[in-house]
């Protein structure tokens, strides 16, 4: 049950850090981004 708060908790740092950089560079960041939404929603999933 923890594990699955961990890895949910982990998940929304990673998208809140993940917002404020391609707030500050999208033109960099603009391409992992398909990849990246899928990765994090495995990670809630499972």
């Amino acid at each position: 049950m923890f594990k699955l708060i961990r890895a949910v908790a982990l998940a929304l740092l990673a998208v809140g850090a993940y917002v404020v950089v391609s707030e500050h560079e999208p033109a960099t960041v603009e391409l992992p981004s398909p990849s990246f939404a899928p990765a994090t929603a495995k990670l809630t999933t499972v």
